[in-house]
């Protein structure tokens, strides 16, 4: 399943926005004034000006429960950790059973707002058991056996269904995790499983100063401009030496060119903004084909066969 961090905010909005604008029908309060002149229906909507309607309720949404939900995704999709920011007991004790709550009454949601069928918990509910895989993967102690994950922790982990990666785990393929049996259940060595998620892609979970910022990236840049806006980002909110802030310079400038990477100044940018290296290198590295395909395409234009 693939979605944007907008698209899932929105479904998160339109649910607590359609939950508070109905708590007039059980109990009294002063909360009703947050939507005057509001309309939810549009605000719910598709339309193009849904998002100005819904920017109505900005001051709705700041709140630590919506913006937990912002600390799933970032740390389920994403990787990335703030300690600061991690919920702990309170997750346990307030927010889950309160989004297990919504999700038990998504009917009526569903049925006090006009054209309907617009609250959608897919996408809140993937996040979810994203978040959860990490969280069994990382811990040592959570898990049926210490040190072991199901494999079906593992396929949310990877992004297939249950099924697919049963399917894999019985052909065998070398760096794929030594199978170990519990009952009828199949688990894996979690560091294993680390380093078999990692080969396919995943982001390994980083922890991130509060203090230098998030750098949320994208699963990729699409252009050396993008890149070159985030190197300069880091240059100014860091404080990396000038003599580095020169090598990174230059190696953009050269990258522009040559296409060449420099793993050392990969690793000097992932230090000052606590990133895993991996997770700066694979963006980078998949730029690098994108401009090289699109060189190729034109030499293959400009080709003439006699």
């Amino acid at each position: 399943m693939e979605f944007s961090k907008e698209e899932y905010l929105k479904d998160v909005k339109v649910i607590l926005a359609t939950y508070g604008a109905n708590l007039w029908r059980v109990m009294p309060g002063d909360f009703s004034h947050h939507f005057d002149n509001l309309r939810l229906d549009i605000a719910c909507g598709n339309e193009p000006e849904s998002d100005s309607e819904m920017a109505k309720l900005d001051g709705f949404f700041k709140t630590d429960f919506f913006a937990w939900f912002d600390y799933c995704y970032e740390y389920g999709i994403n990787g990335i950790y703030i300690s600061e920011q991690d919920p702990g007991i309170i997750e346990e004790e307030d927010y889950i059973p309160f989004l297990n709550g919504l999700i038990a009454a998504s009917d009526f949601l569903g049925n006090n707002i006009e054209g309907r069928n617009r609250i959608r918990f897919d996408r809140i509910q993937h996040v979810q058991e994203k978040k959860h895989a990490r969280v069994v993967l990382e811990n040592f102690s959570i898990s049926a056996l210490p040190g072991k994950i199901y494999l079906k922790e593992l396929a949310t982990l990877a992004d297939v269904d249950e099924k697919t990666i049963r399917n894999i785990a019985s052909k065998k393929p070398e760096g794929f995790p030594t199978i170990h049996k519990s009952g009828t259940r199949s688990l894996v060595d979690k560091e294993e499983a680390r380093e078999w998620l990692i080969k396919r892609g995943w982001k390994p979970t980083v922890t991130v100063s509060s203090a230098v910022g998030m750098y949320p990236m994208s699963s990729n840049f699409d252009s050396i401009n993008e890149l070159r806006t985030f190197l300069e980002k880091v240059i100014k909110d860091t404080s990396i030496a000038a003599d580095k802030q020169e090598k990174i310079t230059q190696w953009i400038n050269s990258f522009e060119v040559s296409l060449q990477i420099d793993l050392g100044v990969i690793k000097l940018i992932s230090q000052a903004v606590k990133y895993h290296p991996e997770v700066l290198l694979k963006p980078v590295f998949e730029l690098k084909q994108k401009l090289e395909l699109e060189q190729l395409k034109h030499q293959l234009l400009q080709l003439q066969i006699p």
